[in-house]
């Protein structure tokens, strides 16, 4: 027992001997602080440790505004494919993408890594902590020589270490002292804002939540894949899809929230909304996409009579054809592919201390589907092998129809690739472009100028070769389309359809669309007038009978026999019917486009069917009928 007591004993002796020389090394060190920096002198400190208080937190802000980054990265321009440059432009700021796609189609991320961070703050501390200003206190007779200063930065959770080496030697009178280590703490969320940051760019790389949020827009406010019954056609306007579509994404975009804290559902609609999301988010974070940042919308149509550059999207029905009248009803079917590419701008802040990290990345939906998971920076360019190889010697020569050089840009088409050339430019009396270009049989030519018709030159580029390319200028003219030689009423719509000699098509949807471009030259116009009206197709059963190839070895000699199907047709109802309209095909010189600022167009009342029959006959007596066409 006695030796037991002893240990004790013993042991209470070194505990208390810790206690002491630990207690004499902090007041041997506070006494010799408080002999390095004289009290008269630790004002002087004291303003210096605030200055750089002060400049960690100006540059813990723009590190936060800025995805990042103090000194932002080389900027790289986006083009007319990919709208993107390397930065987001948010109110003036600019804002380095952490993935986006550069304007040759190449996906490219820019994350910084959070010792990245440090060195930016750190250099960032030693060019501003320069600037401290000590003339006040040199006014009060102090001598302040300050040495070259060297940082040191750890970003925490929620705090900025600081240690700056920065000899400063101050001295008054017969007092003298040199400081040459500060250090500073300052409360911060940069820390933790950074790795929630990483934590959602890894989520949406990995998982594609923005992207499935964004095919669910798609789907519920743009035309996609559809059948529908219905013998009128159905017309889309394009910049109304995109307008649509660019407002539902903000509108989306801007209601999601990460499974967290940091605020409360009452509709159970609205937890559409939320993403799930690993761990508990207990700070503020926003989603945000503005229609007026740049923003990739194309829109792809399987319908041959809708054009690249077309603004109306046509589904036409089908089975008022001739020789589909034995199928008894009409129906629509349409199939439109999207291209969508789109930032998204991620804000994490804090309400309280108006602290904020912020970083914009770029969503991609490519023909209707997510993009597939890449490494960024790997190239998916969109300029073909055709393309690099410019190697047959070409001179281009671009003139109004009038033999005046015309400066226009010009593009090369091979097959369905298409290069990118180059612009004809003012050189004395002529516009040229000396360039390359790839070999190609039967290849094109293309140029275009504002104003002026597109004007495409066929051409061999196996050898050296000489190209002159007339464009022929465009004509703005109203368009009024009557009926019965009266404007259409409330509920009359128009379709007119005009195609010229080169087979370029132009659909207008009128009265949605009053103006038309023409230059001079052949046209066949079509036109088809509808009107509100109600049709009741009843419930209907039909047989439709076909020649199919026989069975057995009778295939093999060609044999084939009829085989028929019962067809159940749905009770249907009209709600557009046609009751008027034509086809004409008329010359347009280019004197009589130059002193007219109207085209009209004039069709005749055919009739209102009540029925289904009665509505093929109108169609078959408006393919056979003309319309009137006449220059104003």
């Amino acid at each position: 027992m006695e030796l037991v007591e002893k240990k004790a004993q013993v042991s209470l002796f070194i505990i208390i001997a810790i206690i002491v020389v630990t207690s004499v090394i902090l007041i041997t060190l506070f006494i010799e602080k408080q002999k390095t920096i004289p009290t008269e002198f630790q004002v002087i400190e004291n303003y210096f440790l605030g200055c750089i208080k002060y400049n960690t937190e100006e540059g813990a802000r723009i590190l936060g505004e800025h995805g990042g980054y103090i000194k932002l990265p080389k900027f790289e321009p986006g083009s007319a494919y990919m709208p993107f440059s390397s930065q987001l432009n948010f109110f003036g700021s600019f804002i380095p993408y952490w993935f986006y796609i550069s304007g040759n189609n190449i996906m490219k991320s820019q994350v910084p890594s959070l010792t990245r961070m440090e060195k930016q703050l750190s250099e960032f501390l030693e060019e501003e902590i320069e600037k401290c200003d000590f003339s006040d206190f040199k006014k009060q007779g102090y001598n302040i020589i300050t040495g070259k200063p060297r940082a040191s930065v750890k970003i925490k959770d929620n705090f900025i270490s600081v240690v700056m080496q920065y000899p400063i030697t101050i001295s008054k009178g017969n007092s003298k002292s040199r400081i040459a280590i500060h250090k500073v703490e300052v409360k911060s969320k940069l820390g933790k804002f950074y790795n929630l940051a990483k934590k959602i760019y890894e989520e949406e790389q990995s998982n594609f939540f923005l992207e499935n949020k964004t095919l669910d827009v798609l789907y519920l406010y743009a035309p996609t894949n559809n059948v529908e019954l219905s013998c009128a056609p159905k017309v889309w306007l394009k910049h109304e899809i995109e307008r649509d579509v660019k407002e539902a994404i903000a509108a989306n975009i801007g209601n999601l929230k990460l499974k967290g804290s940091y605020y409360k559902v009452k509709d159970k609609e609205k937890k559409y909304f939320i993403i799930d999301f690993p761990g508990v988010v207990d700070e503020n974070i926003n989603f945000l996409y503005s229609p007026s940042w740049p923003t990739r919308f194309k829109i792809w149509s399987s319908n041959k009579e809708t054009n690249e550059k077309g603004e109306i999207l046509v589904a036409r029905p089908i089975g008022l054809q001739k020789g589909l009248g034995i199928l008894g009803f009409c129906y629509l079917q349409y199939h439109f592919i999207y291209d969508i590419a789109y930032p998204v701008l991620v804000q994490i802040f804090d309400s309280y201390t108006s602290e904020l990290f912020q970083f914009p990345m770029v969503i991609y939906i490519n023909k209707n589907k997510i993009r597939k998971h890449t490494n960024a920076e790997m190239p998916e360019s969109i300029e073909t092998d055709l393309c690099k190889y410019k190697i047959t010697p070409i001179s281009i020569y671009t003139y109004t129809q009038d033999f005046k050089p015309i400066e226009a840009n010009i593009s090369f088409k091979c097959l369905n690739e298409i290069c990118k050339v180059g612009q004809t430019t003012l050189v004395g009396e002529e516009a040229v472009l000396k360039t390359n270009l790839p070999q190609c049989l039967n290849g094109f030519i293309i140029a275009s100028s504002d104003g002026y018709a597109e004007s495409k030159l066929q051409i061999d580029t196996n050898r050296e070769a000489l190209a002159e390319l007339i464009l022929q200028p465009l004509y703005n003219l109203s368009l009024e389309v009557l009926l019965g030689g009266v404007p259409l009423a409330q509920d009359e719509r128009a379709i007119v359809t005009i195609q010229a000699d080169n087979g370029k098509t132009q659909i207008i949807a009128y009265p949605q669309q009053k103006s038309i471009q023409l230059k001079e030259g052949n046209y066949r116009i079509s036109l088809q007038i509808y009107r509100k009206g109600e049709i009741l197709i009843g419930e209907q059963k039909t047989t439709y009978c076909v020649k199919v190839p026989a069975s057995g070895i009778k295939s093999f000699f060609g044999i084939k026999e009829e085989r028929c199907y019962d067809i159940d047709i749905p009770s249907q109802t009209l709600t557009e019917i046609i009751v008027g309209g034509g086809t004409t095909v008329a010359y347009f010189m280019e004197e009589e486009l130059k002193n007219s600022d109207k085209l009209t167009l004039i069709a005749s009342i055919v009739g209102t069917p009540k029925n289904l029959f009665e509505l093929y006959d109108i169609y078959t007596v408006i393919e056979e009928n003309a319309i009137d066409v006449s220059l104003k």
